[in-house]
């Protein structure tokens, strides 16, 4: 959607700069005052101190040398002057005008001071949220003689490499600052030690009293596109998905980083004029696509075996016919990052508005099966996106539907028994959501008519308590008669009936 472009404000997901030199006043419990640029003398206190840094590998912290070789010393061991102090604050600013972050709610937190010694490296990989509020990593390298050890910083199709050359040259420390989901790396030390220190920078939980403009309109293309989906497609959701990825904490429109706080603020303005409902959510796509490395049957039979496993590179296949394509978004929370009951709702890549294409999205993971004499040439890629969703107010239940029939029978029962709250008129809107909801079940309620025995009831108890709470709801007999009893064996699930209001 070209409007997109309108609703964001662009900019890097990094920034660099250096720090004016001064008197650093490095010292660290137990080990003294470190003198720089670092000397044979403090790399050996630096050593006598530092530990091993291991990695996180899913919800494991691992040591492995081959993926990271980097010594490190807890921030809570180091201290550095008020001059240097002052430097660092100075920078913050800076890095938050650069990544359109709030200053007033940014602060910043030593975590490790760094030490990478001749061949050591730190393969690929993101950070993890270290602190509640976690947005970006600030790394500052600290003058010393190293060559190598460059810091390449990729995300989405772009790619920078941080050289840190005035560190490395002894003349003055240099920063790098980059948003938390930034994939990253540090290069090989040729020669020399890199001493950096490791910064998470933080934003502060949003004040209630802080708002945003209320003056403001949305965008007029963007309004146009979105009635225009609405008209044609109205009960299929929006999906916009984010520039950044974001954990389960970090989802919320307080720490919403760049261009992806801009584009909330549009689409909240648009969808408030046009009656549609927001959410944050997460967006999960498997694609399943024959594959092919490019061997003929006899050469690859001859070369691999059926139960060798391929290692080659992925962009060496040639891709064919998709299998399966599902994307699924879960993980819902309201724009203030509050946790919202909604089940998972399948959607197509044609409702998914992105910045990058869809068929651009990097995967974040991807298996190829070869051919094994009975199937295989098949690659598997997951795909993950943080996202904001909406839809029409008056389609809430046709999606409430959609997200299954557990779920959506699962609503409709904790509706009916909130409806004793409330007055007199809360209680009939509240009867007629039910009604609403209860014509979107039946609605996708399967066509069909058999009898169940009591040990399938067991494997379905959703379905066994919507049958015996179903009399008591505000449903006329026409809906009650989805279910009728079948003597003691179980329960007769009867075609689709038609509601015909509300008794």
């Amino acid at each position: 959607m070209a409007s997109l472009e309108s609703a964001k404000q662009p900019s890097l997901p990094w920034c660099e700069g250096g720090l004016p030199s001064c008197d650093i006043g490095l010292e660290i419990d137990g080990a003294g005052r470190i003198e720089l640029p670092l000397r044979p003398a403090g790399f050996r206190k630096l050593c006598e101190i530092a530990t091993q840094a291991p990695y996180g590998k899913g919800t494991e912290t691992i040591i492995d040398t081959s993926v990271r070789n980097t010594l490190e010393v807890d921030g809570e061991m180091v201290t550095y002057s008020h001059e240097f102090a002052d430097a660092i604050q100075d920078a913050v600013k800076w890095v938050a005008e650069q990544l359109q972050l709030d200053v007033q709610r940014l602060r910043v937190d030593l975590y490790k001071l760094l030490i990478y010694t001749k061949g050591g490296f730190f393969l690929p990989h993101r950070d993890s949220e270290k602190r509640p509020g976690m947005v970006a990593t600030m790394i500052v390298v600290l003058p010393s003689s190293f060559g190598g050890g460059e810091l390449c910083v990729n995300h989405q199709l772009l790619r920078h490499v941080f050289l840190f050359d005035q560190a490395s040259g002894n003349i003055q420390p240099q920063f790098a600052a980059f948003f938390a989901d930034c994939q990253h790396e540090v290069h090989r030390v040729t020669s020399g030690v890199r001493v950096c220190l490791a910064f998470n920078l933080i934003l502060d939980p949003q004040r209630k009293e802080s708002k945003d403009d209320p003056g403001m309109t949305a965008d007029p293309e963007l309004m146009r596109h979105l009635r225009d989906w609405m008209h044609y497609r109205p009960s299929d959701p929006l999906v916009f998905a984010l520039e950044h990825q974001y954990t389960e904490a970090g989802l919320k429109s307080s720490l919403l980083k760049g261009a992806d706080k801009e584009l909330l603020r549009h689409i909240a303005t648009a969808a408030d004029t046009l009656d549609c409902h927001l959410h944050l959510g997460q967006v999960s796509r498997h694609l399943t696509q024959f594959a092919d490395e490019g061997c003929f049957y006899n050469e690859r039979r001859r070369y691999r075996g059926y139960d060798s496993d391929w290692s080659g590179d992925y962009k060496d296949l040639t891709i064919g016919e998709t299998y399966d394509d599902e994307i699924v978004i879960d993980g819902w929370k309201d724009a203030d990052g509050e946790p919202v009951r909604f089940a998972g709702l399948a959607c197509q890549t044609s409702q998914l508005i992105s910045a990058a294409p869809v068929e651009d999205w990097k995967p974040t993971r991807q298996d190829y099966e070869g051919y094994t004499g009975n199937a295989g040439n098949t690659l598997e890629r997951w795909y993950h996106k943080s996202a904001i969703v909406i839809w029409p107010r008056a389609q809430h239940y046709k999606i409430i539907a959609d997200m299954g029939l557990e779920f959506a029978v699962g609503e409709l029962l904790r509706m009916r028994d909130k409806r004793v709250d409330g007055d007199e008129a809360d209680r009939d809107q509240a009867n007629v959501d039910c009604q609403r909801l209860a014509e979107m079940i039946i609605d996708h309620w399967p066509n069909r008519q058999h009898v169940r025995s009591v040990s399938d009831q067991q494997g379905e108890p959703w379905l066994q308590q919507f049958a015996m709470k179903l009399p008591t709801i505000v449903f006329g007999p026409e809906v009650c008669s989805i279910f009728s009893p079948v003597g003691d064996s179980g329960l007769e699930h009867q075609s689709r009936p038609m509601c015909r209001g509300v008794d």
